[in-house]
């Protein structure tokens, strides 16, 4: 399951949420195809500029939740360390 159901969720909620985290996991894997090496930050910003709404974008926690689900299932890789726009490190994704 990648809805990690922390709010207790039931059925049909869990069920329509579980879709949405997939879609959200296709969308971010869709990117990195694309574009190449990313951060989870560079990935909402391409989903917000694609979707041309921001409010049709997709949350950094979702991104990343996508980011880590994707990882888990042996879809993408860690690339290396970036410095992001906030001066802290954090990881560039491929697809495999």
């Amino acid at each position: 399951m990648t809805f990690y159901n922390t709010s207790n969720e039931t059925n049909p909620q869990l069920q329509e949420f579980s879709k949405v985290a997939e879609n959200q996991n296709a969308k971010v894997l869709n990117v990195l195809q694309k574009h190449g090496e990313l951060t989870a930050w560079q990935v909402a910003n391409k989903i917000a500029a694609e979707s041309k709404v921001y409010e049709k974008g997709m949350l950094l926690t979702s991104v990343r939740r996508s980011l880590n689900t994707l990882y888990k299932r042996g879809y993408i890789m860690k690339s290396k360390q970036v410095v992001n726009h906030f001066k802290r490190k954090e990881w560039a994704w491929q697809v495999l």
